[in-house]
């Protein structure tokens, strides 16, 4: 006989076993899990709710990135699909701990009295460029708080194991440094994954321009799918 009793977080089973010293019980425990699928396709209709802090969507050519690396265990922070007429020419995403903590000792105290000094709503600041360099100026005179010192090691790994993928990826590819997958280092964070070199492309012609964000965004693309063939297991 087998009893099956359901709980919300796993299945217990006793086996029923006969042997020589009369009946016993095996107990066994499995932990109720999702599958792969499951999961991927919760964290597909997570990020495609993302906005950034000027409200704007999640651009579709990169949440299956994001995503993919949220299930490998690699929080991001920041993504881009790349643009031709703005921004950057770049798709990139960038991988960092979670839960930032304020970063300067009193930061929040400074940020209200330049608001108040200047006038200004909070999200104003850095569009004030007095404001915004005095309030530069003072907060990086406070110091890091022990929280942000303890956040920035939690990075640590994480950068690690990002590195490790990229090298992997990129061990049998000869894609060159102007459309070819890099880590840019960012103070902090473990790092931003980009596709391409950043330097500033304005004199290159349009064609040539056009041809080396398609190709960056392809780059892009295949490391996406590196990302779910390691994530999915095959």
């Amino acid at each position: 006989m087998i009893l099956l009793i359901l709980g919300l977080d796993f299945f217990v089973f006793f086996d029923r076993l006969n042997n020589k010293s009369g009946i016993k019980y095996k107990f066994m425990s499995y932990e109720l899990i999702k599958s792969k699928e499951e999961l991927w396709r919760e964290g597909l209709e997570k990020v495609s709710k993302y906005k950034d802090t000027l409200d704007q969507e999640m651009d579709p050519g990169i949440i299956e990135t994001v995503v993919a690396l949220h299930m490998l265990g690699l929080p991001t922070s920041g993504s881009c699909e790349g643009h031709l007429d703005r921004a950057m020419p770049n798709p990139w995403v960038d991988v960092e701990a979670l839960d930032e903590p304020i970063t300067y000792k009193n930061q929040e105290l400074i940020r209200q009295q330049i608001i108040e000094k200047y006038e200004l709503t909070d999200a104003k600041i850095g569009k004030n460029e007095l404001a915004a360099k005095e309030y530069v100026d003072l907060i990086t005179r406070q110091g890091y708080t022990e929280e942000y010192k303890e956040w920035i090691k939690k990075n640590e790994p994480l950068r690690v194991r990002l590195s490790l993928l990229v090298e992997e990826f990129n061990s049998d590819r000869t894609d060159g440094e102007q459309i070819g997958l890099w880590i840019k280092d960012i103070f902090g964070i473990a790092g931003r994954v980009i596709a391409g070199s950043i330097e500033d492309e304005q004199e290159e012609n349009k064609l040539t321009r056009e041809k080396l964000f398609e190709a960056r965004q392809q780059i892009m693309k295949e490391f996406t799918a590196f990302l779910k063939k390691k994530y999915f297991g095959s």
